[in-house]
């Protein structure tokens, strides 16, 4: 047989390249694609049996010498001739009948042809042709690559293996790290590139534990290792090796022993440096996982837009809906307590009074959550605003409370900004609302509005003498209908401060309380001076 290309057989992706190199041969020498398939899968069955089943296993490629051309593949094995083996050739007889079992000089192999029929001559010229052809075949994986690096390393190390000064001029020059071992596993020759590598040489390594070498969580079984070395059995694997900065940088690790005449009495291996690879590898998952992140923070997020604007619309038309047949019931209470509230009985009175009192609560929480819902970022009317302006029209408002409660405001560098007017004004308004509100018994409210500049915002506080609240109360009191005292106590509906945390925020800006009880309270406002990037 005329040897084209050769396989060895040691696993699942080995199966791959023997099912593309078997089609390969077939189209090659002109076969129909049903041909090559047919062809194509009785070997892969072959291959198939021979790693779940063989020893040492290898596939070659060919053309046959006879007058009567066909193509051939021949599957070498040392354990052909076991009953499970043999077992798992029945199906591939059924794929193709041109089926052999040979025994030549104490050797074993299985042989599949396939008839090329009628072709024109094949001679010496036309097989050097379809050798280059499989010879410079791109690799089909970078296992395919790696494999075929390893057999050429594998071919080189036993072709310069008498030649010691050779074989080490040769793999200084090659920009590989590589070293042999001993059968006890010492290390008895490491190369230039893996010396400048690790900054150490053979002798230190062997004075040395060299799993230090190895990162924690790369460091195989010892156990395991020694089981591979006993058998005879290759070593691969992928670990991250520590260089001589102490850097773990990723290798490809394999390790083969070199046998002459059935004996062991060196192992061969080299380190490939795969860790732009790996990174590359990690970069996708870490890419994947932020997209995955992105995706179901979007669908988060335009589910809630979704829900505030179902929420705002409630909340619209229901304020609205309401506030007619309050109107009304409070009406018709007002007018049945002024024709017969004089010749009413006590208890009747005090209910009909309740009723009032209750319709009148009702009605300010109506007009509360109306104006809640109104806060809408997409009505902001933005335009030059003058705050001084606004916070004395906010004081005008509350004129007659603030002359009951002899209260005193100041207030200092409040300047001119981008915002809405509106939205200004009610913010001050509810602030001074709630500033009069808490005040102490008895104690003049003092009130103090100061701001500060810089560059980008501006920074709003208001200070004043109440009754303060419990340090852990700072975010809650901002939250709706949340009230820290008794209605009887405190009127409100407790939706004042939810307005003005959502008016700031409508602006893109931030706004805090700071206080402890008795203490007075501090609220704290940072707006941008412009809206126009916001």
């Amino acid at each position: 047989m005329h040897n084209l290309a050769k396989v060895t057989l040691e696993n699942e992706m080995d199966l791959v390249l023997a099912h593309k190199r078997s089609m390969k041969l077939a189209e090659i020498v002109g076969l129909s694609l049903a041909a090559q398939t047919t062809f194509a899968t009785a070997v892969s069955e072959v291959s198939r049996n021979a790693i779940e089943h063989g020893k040492n296993g290898c596939l070659t490629l060919g053309i046959s010498e006879d007058k009567k051309r066909s193509i051939v593949a021949c599957i070498k094995d040392d354990n052909i001739n076991t009953p499970r083996y043999k077992k798992g050739l029945e199906y591939t007889k059924h794929i193709l009948r041109k089926l052999n079992v040979l025994t030549q000089h104490s050797e074993s192999s299985i042989e599949l042809s396939y008839h090329i029929g009628p072709v024109s001559a094949i001679d010496a010229r036309k097989l050097d042709e379809w050798r280059s052809v499989f010879r410079n075949e791109p690799p089909l994986s970078p296992y395919d690559e790696i494999k075929r690096k390893n057999e050429q390393l594998q071919e080189m190390a036993l072709k310069f293996s008498e030649s010691e000064q050779h074989y080490r001029e040769l793999t200084d020059t090659l920009p590989l790290m590589m070293f042999s071992l001993n059968e006890e596993g010492n290390i008895n020759y490491i190369n230039r590139w893996m010396r400048n590598f690790l900054g150490r040489t053979s002798e230190e390594l062997n004075n040395r534990n060299n799993w230090i070498l190895v990162h924690d969580d790369d460091r195989p079984n010892s156990k395991s290792i020694r089981e591979n070395i006993s058998k005879r059995q290759p070593i691969t694997a992928e670990w991250r090796i520590r260089n001589r900065d102490g850097e773990f940088v990723w290798h490809m690790v394999s390790i083969h022993p070199v046998t002459q005449e059935n004996n062991t009495n060196k192992w061969f291996g080299f380190l490939i440096d795969i860790n732009a690879r790996k990174l590359f590898e990690q970069t996708l998952r870490d890419n994947e996982e932020l997209k995955s992140i992105q995706l179901r923070l979007k669908d988060n997020i335009s589910e809630l837009n979704r829900s505030n604007e179902e929420l705002q619309q409630f909340a619209y038309i229901a304020s609205h809906d309401l506030q007619e047949p309050l109107r009304k019931i409070i009406f018709y209470s007002d007018y049945i307590k002024d024709l017969h509230g004089p010749g009413m009985e006590p208890k009747s009175a005090a209910y009909l009074q309740n009723m009032i009192n209750a319709g009148s609560r009702m009605r300010s929480m109506v007009s509360d959550l109306l104006a809640f819902s109104q806060v809408d970022r997409k009505l902001l009317n933005v335009k030059s605003v003058d705050l001084a302006r606004g916070l004395e029209k906010a004081i005008s408002t509350y004129g007659l409370l603030i002359k009951e409660k002899k209260a005193v405001i100041t207030h200092s560098g409040l300047p001119v900004i981008e915002a809405d007017e509106p939205m200004m004004q009610r913010l001050f308004e509810n602030l001074l609302s709630n500033a009069l509100k808490y005040s102490k018994d008895d104690v003049p409210p003092v009130l103090n509005v100061v701001c500060t500049t810089n560059d980008d915002e501006i920074c709003i506080t208001f200070e004043d003498n109440g009754i303060g609240f419990e340090p852990e109360f700072s975010t809650r009191i901002f939250g709706i209908f949340q009230r820290l005292h008794t209605r009887e106590k405190y009127e409100g509906t407790g939706i004042g401060l939810a307005i003005c945390y959502k008016i700031v925020l409508m602006h893109s800006g931030r706004i805090k309380a700071e206080s402890k009880p008795g203490g007075g309270a501090i609220f704290i406002i940072n707006l941008p001076k412009s809206q126009a990037a916001q």
